[in-house]
């Protein structure tokens, strides 16, 4: 069974009904490989100027819509956006997740900014350190 952990930072970015919904709708995405309509790209961050902080922990992103559902027949991989869901997974509980932060806008600009990504790659430690 999929669990789903939240971080402060993102608790603090979406109203309790609105995470609850994101949440959710990410725990199904991950139990059944079905993408909601508003998720796309689904990939680590890999970039040249990737912190090793966040390689070593692995921390991936979901570009997700600005502008509502994706158009049905845009295969999930052409769905991106400046927009970023980051996450976790657990280290050794593999079903665990950590919603970490949502980078929004310039997503990809904010991803090359040292403190901001040091700060994400902190957060996953610590989470995969205990799971």
């Amino acid at each position: 069974m999929i669990r789903v952990f939240r971080s402060v930072t993102i608790q603090k970015l979406f109203k309790e009904e609105d995470l609850n919904d994101l949440i959710n709708d990410f725990r199904k995405y991950k139990e059944s490989g079905f993408c909601p309509d508003y998720f796309g790209r689904d990939v680590a961050y890999d970039h040249p100027h990737t912190p090793s902080l966040i390689l070593q922990e692995d921390v991936r992103h979901v570009h997700l819509s600005e502008f509502g559902a994706w158009p049905v027949r845009l295969m999930q991989f052409n769905r991106t956006s400046d927009r970023h869901l980051v996450y976790c997974q657990g280290a050794i509980h593999r079903e665990c997740y950590l919603l970490i932060t949502l980078l929004s806008p310039d997503a990809h600009e904010q991803a090359t900014v040292s403190n901001v990504m040091r700060k994400i790659g902190e957060q996953a430690e610590v989470f995969r350190m205990k799971y």
